[in-house]
């Protein structure tokens, strides 16, 4: 019976974790501090009442906590079992996170944050069927990305739509579509202007390899045959630290060269390349991928290398990807090329936020904004500080489509 009891306030003990001590998690469920403290010392048995209590508020499996063995699963659509080793990591990483970041969370909002990282790693493994675990090459970025989220309800906003997206299958109207694209862009604006986005572009450097740098040269000379000229007007949209922009200025003078990006991080490091005679002056500007701060038919060129990921898509809303296309046609003139690099898959992670993309899902958003694909191949993200991008952040971002389309 002592040995049933301790394993029991070993799992309130979880509890106690995740809302950041007996103080918060007091104040969160409306039980007594003294009262956690015996429960947890097995000095008072815990009613059936309050432990529904205590797990509801914690987002955990009451069974779980009642008897240390998750619900099992019933039919597709629901939530997998709980997995407590997997909560408990997502504590401590996050914990240790957020040690070493400029962030302040209150309690409730790093209640919220882990509840969010934890969700968002089941729903990975119920999509990769693979097992959940914490991808310490892109864990740095928790913090930053879920800043944005702190304000408000805007947590629980955006748990709630994963919960109905992935879970319930639920139809979204307008607003909710265009809320859960305004948290998106948020949090990935955030995502890339912390530590861990300044650890990224420290690392990336200024310069491609020689793998990228033989990409791009073949992509330039096709679009100077393809329009039948060379001195064509190139926007990089997602332009970064404007490396790709700093090494086109050296290889072909004669382009015309613009460059849009969301992130303030990335706009200064920006503004340093072209005090130090690197970028062009006044070509890189801050703008939004959904709506872009460019002249209407006035661009032959639209890049963008592992930006599109960064919007959600829903099939038939008018947000994220779709407005990104839009913006595209509006500014490519007659005969203009558009071409992306996007992460192929047929789903979407939440913290931080990835949307994959299908040839499929890719010739439907061309469609609907009135662009044809001219070229459609798998090809994996170089990454310009070493090998593909799956070997130095993410096992699953490991596989890519390159795509052209052109406006008629």
């Amino acid at each position: 019976m002592r040995d049933l009891a301790a394993a029991l306030a070993a799992r309130l003990q979880v509890c106690v974790d995740w809302a950041g001590g007996k103080r918060p998690l007091a104040k969160l469920t409306g039980i007594s501090e003294a009262q956690i403290y015996r429960y947890l010392n097995s000095a008072s048995s815990i009613p059936a009442d309050k432990l529904a209590v205590i797990a509801e508020t914690c987002g955990m499996d009451a069974g779980w906590l009642l008897t240390g063995t998750p619900r099992p699963r019933q039919e597709e659509g629901q939530h997998p079992p709980f997995l407590p080793e997997l909560m408990i990591d997502v504590i401590r990483t996050f914990d240790e996170l957020l040690v070493e970041s400029d962030k302040r969370f209150t309690p409730q909002q790093r209640a919220r944050a882990v509840t969010l990282i934890y969700e968002s790693l089941r729903h990975e493994e119920q999509d990769n069927k693979l097992p959940a675990e914490i991808d310490m090459r892109l864990a740095p970025f928790y913090p930053d990305f879920l800043s944005s989220l702190r304000a408000g309800n805007r947590m629980d906003d955006y748990l709630h739509i994963l919960e109905r997206l992935e879970y319930q299958k639920t139809l979204l109207n307008t607003q909710t579509l265009q809320q859960f694209d305004g948290l998106v862009r948020a949090s990935m604006v955030g995502a890339y202007e912390g530590a861990a986005a300044e650890m990224y572009f420290d690392k990336l450097g200024n310069n491609l390899l020689p793998q990228a740098s033989k990409m791009l040269l073949t992509l330039v000379d096709g679009f100077v045959e393809q329009v039948g000229r060379r001195d064509l007007s190139w926007l990089d949209v997602g332009c970064g630290n404007g490396r790709h922009l700093a090494f086109l200025s050296r290889q072909y003078p004669y382009l015309r060269l613009r460059g849009v990006e969301a992130s303030s991080l990335a706009l200064e490091i920006c503004r340093q390349q072209t005090k130090a005679g690197k970028l062009p002056i006044g070509i890189v500007e801050e703008g939004d991928f959904r709506s872009l701060p460019v002249k209407d038919a006035s661009v032959d060129v639209v890049y963008c290398r592992l930006g599109l990921y960064c919007l959600p898509y829903m099939p038939g809303a008018n947000v994220g990807a779709r407005l990104m296309f839009a913006e595209v046609a509006r500014v490519l003139k007659p005969g203009g090329r558009a071409w992306f690099l996007t992460y192929e898959g047929t789903r979407r992670d939440y913290v931080p936020f990835v949307q994959y993309h299908t040839a499929e899902s890719i010739a439907a958003l061309a469609a609907d904004a009135g662009l044809e694909v001219r070229d459609i191949r798998n090809q994996q993200p170089v990454n310009e500080t070493g090998g593909v991008a799956g070997q130095d952040y993410s096992r699953k971002l490991d596989r890519g489509l390159a795509v052209t389309l052109a406006k008629p």
